[in-house]
């Protein structure tokens, strides 16, 4: 499980959130993606001229992304919106995106992949939190669960709510983010989808 990840679920949309603080970066690490399930977040040097690339830095608590470099923000599904959140003393470097309309952190449109350019040859932006919106039908909803307890509730919620979950193929999602993370959760997964 990837930590600041929360997934919820309205309708036929899902809106996940990453939170970069949360992802136990130490200060000045070189950071080059994120993943949670199905999305990818893509940090590159891009065309800066300094060699600089993007960095996370616990004064401001964000990934700085420097005039010239890339964010790109993939997934399997279609992407109808992303909302960034910037940290503390942010710049004001332009950023522009390649497809669909950007507007002072919000983007909207439909593709499978974003990519944001900071613009400048100096400065950056602090890249925070992104709150990644998708359309991709009947989700799960998942949450990062600190006891066996929790998980148990989860998997006979998913189980009993047709409407949520359809199949085996679905209910392997919820393997995919639980599994590993909480030793006993193999057998109860098992026993339930049998």
């Amino acid at each position: 499980v990837v930590k600041g990840i929360e997934t919820q679920t309205a309708g036929g949309e899902k809106t996940t959130t990453i939170d970069t603080t949360k992802q136990g970066y130490t200060n000045q690490q070189t950071v080059s993606k994120i993943t949670s399930g199905e999305l990818t977040v893509e940090f590159n040097k891009g065309s800066n001229s300094n060699n600089n690339a993007p960095l996370y830095y616990t004064s401001g608590t964000a990934i700085r992304v420097y005039g010239g470099n890339t964010v790109k923000v993939s997934s399997v599904s279609t992407i109808t919106k992303i909302v960034i959140t910037f940290g503390s003393s942010d710049g004001s470097n332009v950023i522009t995106a390649n497809v669909g309309s950007y507007d002072e952190g919000t983007w909207t449109g439909n593709a499978e992949s974003v990519t944001f350019t900071v613009g400048g040859t100096s400065g950056n932006r602090r890249f925070k939190i992104f709150d990644i919106t998708t359309n991709g039908g009947a989700t799960t909803i998942i949450k990062e669960s600190d006891n066996f307890v929790a998980v148990n509730t989860f998997v006979n919620t998913y189980m009993h709510h047709n409407d949520i979950a359809t199949s085996v193929e679905d209910l392997d999602v919820c393997g995919d983010y639980f599994e590993g993370a909480y030793p006993k959760f193999t057998e109860l997964f098992n026993r339930r989808r049998n």
